[in-house]
C-alpha cells in the first residue's frame, strides 16, 4: 500500500532541505529513466519499502551541494518567516518561495565544480553508472541482507543491472 508522504518539516529549515532534496531527487529519478536504468535496484538503502533506491543511492554524493544552497538561501536572507505556511502543523514552503528556491537551486546546478557545471556531473555520473551496467553482461551489485541473524555467516544477494534497466 503506497503511502502519502508529508513533504514539510518541523521547522523552517527541515522544509527547505526537504524541498532542494525533492529538487534533486526529481533531477535524478528523470535521468536515471532517461538512461534506460530501473530506479528500485539501488544498492546503498533498504529495498523493503519498495521506493526507488537507485535515486537515493545516486542522490547521496550530491547532499552536499543541496546542504551548501541551503545555507547559502539562508544566510542570504532570501526567504523570511512569512515564506512559510504552518497551518497543518508542519512548516511548507508557499508557492512564491517554492518559485525563488527552484530559481537558486537551478542557478546553482550551473556552477562549476573542477570547470565542469554541476548538472553535467550529474549526467556524467549517471551515464557511468550505465556504462558499468551494461558493459561486457551486468554489473554485480553485492548486498548482505541486515535482517538475518548476525551471528551466522551472512548470506549475499546478488542483483543485476543489465543493458534493459
Amino acid at each position: 500500500m503506497a503511502r502519502r508522504r508529508n513533504r514539510g518539516g518541523p521547522d523552517r529549515l527541515n522544509a527547505l532541505l526537504n524541498f532542494l532534496y525533492f529538487l534533486l531527487y526529481v533531477r535524478i529519478s528523470g535521468l536515471i529513466r532517461l538512461l534506460g536504468l530501473n530506479p528500485y535496484l539501488g544498492w546503498l538503502h533498504d529495498t523493503e519499502e519498495d521506493y526507488e533506491t537507485l535515486v537515493y543511492d545516486m542522490m547521496e554524493p550530491f547532499r552536499p551541494f543541496v546542504d551548501r544552497l541551503c545555507l547559502r538561501i539562508i544566510n542570504r536572507r532570501e526567504l523570511r518567516a512569512t515564506h512559510f505556511d504552518d497551518t497543518t502543523g508542519q512548516f511548507r514552503l508557499v508557492p512564491a518561495a517554492a518559485r525563488l528556491v527552484f530559481e537558486s537551486f537551478e542557478k546553482a546546478m550551473g556552477e562549476r565544480v573542477q570547470g565542469i557545471p554541476l548538472r553535467e556531473l550529474l549526467w556524467h555520473q549517471l551515464r557511468t553508472l550505465r556504462a558499468l551496467a551494461s558493459a561486457k553482461g551486468s554489473l554485480w551489485l553485492f548486498r548482505w541482507d541486515l535482517h538475518k541473524d548476525l551471528t551466522a555467516p551472512p548470506e549475499p544477494q546478488w542483483l543485476t543491472i543489465n543493458e534493459t534497466g
